[in-house]
């Protein structure tokens, strides 16, 4: 039908036809072919006529019920071409009417179309309340609609699912009509039953009306009692019935800052933790992980330690995952975290991931206050008699960064702490083995005298059989032998600087999430980590220096105030081998982590200043702008709390930052439902494409966001006029060779071939462009001229060719400068602002 638009055009006169038709046969089956195969064109011709039986008065009943549902599969498919929020009164009374099959299927419609625009439709929130009231309190049902002796469950739980996309109603009518109903629905509840529908139908309808209560007052009565209902579930023979009591405990713990009531069942939630099901365990874990608080976290930990060795597998990565999270969220005393997690690497260092180990090293990396007592409790571990291999690995990174702090201590002597390295090394794999290479690098850098005696063992791993660590040996063993302190110095500059929050995870979305970690159907997280052993030491030796890029000194010759101005950098390695290889591979140094990545702004106006960038994972984030100040604003959507660890504001080449742009914040920053907070970046002076990393917390899950930022910092671009002999005498001169040329072919948007070549050119002229006329010889194209002054570059004339093609919906942009660099970076802001405004 797509095909051929006549057989469209005379399907869709036929299908009027039977939507007027008085015969109610004819009537439903034509709504099945529009809820069915109506194409876009035939969606716009007939949507109106399926809104206007639906709303009718004089449609029978079963031609008003397939009117909402051919309604709202055309809305699945599509914005709807007619507002339906017109006929908002009339959609209320369809959910009071007797015929309870009518308000089910409204009210399905209704759940849909109230998730956009609440606000369009208030008179269904209170015909919801009063079909509610009637069903339940008054019995003003028919007998037929009763199922095992629960009223019309399906249409209660549409109900009060729809009830919850309001917000909470003040008008006190409605507020205690909702109250009675809810205890109505709990007292139910409360009723045994021996048949198995009759429970299914009741908890059906108990788990929407506790989210409901939820929703209204999560500190009312009537939670409360919630509360104490769920409780009792968790000990149902049934495991669904166990599953929905867990999770809804777990989201009113969310909701809720009084934890206590909750925390009553704690023994009861532990004993879940040996329930028969997985799911309900992982359940169970979660609500405990939620329903800690300050007072309980040390207590919490304890218990989940004594929990771990009798955890099956599948478990145990989960529960050394939520150990970790408490012993960081409620770290009151740094020290009793830092022990806390040293404990969990030697004790139960199998069943920690590598997204644990990386953040802990990050967070050591980013409290200068905590470091001494951190060195010294790994040494400590390292010299027993047994330590973990994954303590060695920590411990061997750590001390290669803070070996200076315990040096003048006994037995910490630098030949000390190479021995005690060097005693776990055969026992190791090849990627400890790898970290301890490294070790011994740093440590010739800060105590010379270790050269030959590293040397003496690094040696002996040019010949092993692993590949990486033969090529790491060589390198490094070439390096000490080029006797050049300086060159070795510059070398360990180059050590990852570890950005606290912004950690590696799964793609596309970056969340620090126990069942996403622990679901063996998905590709393990850990392959993406970053290695960070690496020192980008690649093939070339005499051409080392010139592939370090300045990351900083993290050597510990160097003060610890220094490494905290890094955290703000990303700056991470690329990834270690996938599970199968034991050895540690070393790709190239440009890769970067996977980042829950924005290809362009929700909303962002013609005038790029203001905007809302990022509106998902319960929060929001947007932008406004003055001059060269940027505002980003961060606002809670639901009743959760969040942080912002870090914002930092990159250019086109993703390793460097955007050049002169400093963000002002008093990192972390706080976000809670109704309390937004903001932080400021003060732009560069020249002009960037920029993009914006945020490390987040939010609802205890980390988050790392890559969002671009439509603010180009244009104002240093000067109109030109040009007449055409001085246009192509500039053109020819410029050339399209080293990179002065940038040519891009990008879409133009749906609606662009709708508008004028005025349009173009005014989005120029807002970049500061000279629109040249009558100099191309196709009228349809677009020429223009500016000066772009830049502190670096001086004056650059700037010369552009812009070539839309409406049939296509493609544009050619062509853009010459004197410098490559510009022309990169003006290619890069003008296709953004033409393809996305």
């Amino acid at each position: 039908m797509n095909e051929y638009p006549d057989i469209v055009r005379l399907a869709t006169v036929s299908i009027k036809k039977d939507l007027a038709d008085m015969s109610e046969v004819n009537t439903c089956l034509a709504l099945h072919v529009v809820a069915n195969i109506a194409s876009e064109e035939m969606v716009e011709a007939l949507s109106e006529h399926v809104l206007v039986l639906l709303v009718s008065r004089t449609s029978p009943v079963c031609v008003q019920k397939k009117a909402a549902l051919a309604l709202l599969r055309l809305h699945q498919k599509g914005p709807l071409p007619v507002n339906v929020a017109e006929w908002s009164a009339r959609l209320s009374d369809l959910i009071r009417v007797t015929h309870l099959g009518v308000a089910q299927c409204v009210t399905t419609l209704l759940i849909e179309l109230v998730k956009n625009t609440p606000d369009a439709y208030m008179d269904c929130y209170y015909a919801a309340v009063d079909q509610m009231y009637s069903i339940v309190i008054e019995d003003d049902y028919k007998e037929i609609y009763l199922y095992h002796d629960i009223p019309v469950p399906w249409l209660q739980v549409n109900l009060l699912r729809l009830l919850q996309l309001y917000e909470p109603t003040r008008e006190k009518s409605a507020i205690s009509k909702l109250y009675k109903v809810l205890d109505a629905i709990f007292a139910l509840a409360q009723r045994n039953s021996a048949l198995v529908p009759q429970r299914s139908a009741a908890y059906a309808v108990l788990f929407e009306a506790i989210r409901l209560a939820m929703h209204l007052n999560p500190a009312s009565t009537t939670t409360a009692r919630s509360t104490a209902l769920l409780g009792k579930l968790i000990h149902s023979r049934e495991t669904n019935v166990r599953y929905l009591s867990l999770k809804t405990l777990t989201d009113l713990a969310r909701c809720t800052e009084n934890l206590t009531p909750l925390q009553m069942y704690r023994d009861s939630i532990f004993a879940a933790l040996s329930d028969r099901d997985i799911s309900v365990r992982r359940r169970a874990l979660d609500l405990l992980y939620t329903m800690t608080d300050a007072h309980l976290a040390q207590d919490m930990v304890l218990d989940l330690f004594e929990c771990l060795p009798a955890a099956e597998p599948a478990m145990r990565e989960e529960i050394a995952l939520k150990i970790s999270l408490l012993a960081e969220r409620f770290a009151v005393e740094k020290n009793w975290y830092i022990d806390t997690m040293l404990y969990l690497f030697n004790s139960f260092g199998d069943n920690v991931g590598e997204l644990v180990w990386y953040n802990f090293l990050t967070y050591v990396m980013a409290q200068p206050t905590i470091q001494h007592h951190t060195i010294e409790k790994v040494f400590e571990y390292l010299v027993q008699d047994s330590c973990h291999e994954l303590l060695v690995k920590v411990g061997s990174y750590l001390v290669g960064e803070l070996s200076n702090l315990i040096v003048d201590e006994d037995g910490a002597s630098p030949h000390e702490q190479l021995d005690v390295l060097h005693a776990r090394a055969e026992l190791c794999s090849p990627s400890t083995r790898s970290f301890l290479l490294a070790t011994y690098l740093k440590l010739v850098n800060l105590y010379p005298l270790l050269s030959d005696r590293v040397l003496e063992l690094m040696r002996p791993c040019q010949y092993v059989s692993n590949t990486e660590l033969k090529q790491r040996a060589c390198e490094y063993v070439a390096l000490l032998e080029k006797k050049d302190s300086t060159f070795l110095d510059s070398a360990c500059r180059q050590m990852t600087v570890l950005a606290y929050g912004l950690m590696p995870g799964p793609d596309p979305v970056q969340r620090y999430d126990v069942d996403e970690l622990c679901d063996t159907s998905k590709d393990s997280p850990e392959k993406d980590l970053p290695d960070m052993s690496d020192i980008s030491i690649r093939r070339s030796l005499p051409d080392m220096k010139a592939t370090f890029r300045d990351h900083g000194n993290l050597t510990p010759s160097r003060p610890f105030s220094a490494v905290i101005e890094h955290r703000n950098t990303l700056h991470l390695f690329s990834s270690p081998p996938k599970p199968e290889d034991q050895s540690v591979s070393t790709p190239a140094r440009t890769s970067s982590p996977a980042f829950d990545t924005v290809t362009k702004p929700v909303h962002v106006p013609n005038t790029p200043n203001t905007g809302v960038l990022y509106r998902r994972n319960n929060i929001s984030v947007s932008f406004s702008r003055v001059h060269s100040l940027v505002v980003l604003h961060f606002e809670m959507l639901a009743v959760v709390d969040g942080t912002v660890h870090t914002v930092t504001l990159q250019g086109p080449n993703d390793q460097d930052t955007t050049p002169g742009a400093t963000v002002h914040a008093p990192f972390p920053v706080r976000l809670s439902r109704g309390k937004p907070a903001q932080v400021t970046i003060q732009m560069g002076p020249e002009m960037c494409a920029n993009t914006l990393l945020i490390s987040m917390t939010i609802d205890s899950e980390l988050h790392s966001l890559r969002i671009p930022l439509p603010v180009m910092i244009m104002q240093e671009v000067k109109p030109v006029t040009l007449n055409t002999p001085e246009f192509f005498q500039r053109w020819k001169a410029i050339g399209s060779n080293a990179g002065l040329e940038v040519q891009s072919v990008f879409p133009i948007p749906r609606y662009m071939d709708r508008t004028s070549q005025a349009h173009f050119m005014e989005l120029l002229k807002h970049l500061g462009f000279g629109i040249l006329h009558s100099v191309d010889p196709w009228p349809e194209n677009i020429v223009a001229a500016g000066v772009y002054s830049t502190q670096a570059d001086g004056p650059v004339g700037c010369l552009l060719r812009l070539e839309p093609n409406a049939e296509l919906k493609l544009a050619r942009l062509t853009v010459r400068t004197t410098t490559a660099r510009i022309s990169q970076t003006l290619s890069c802001v003008i296709k953004t602002q033409l393809s996305e405004t």
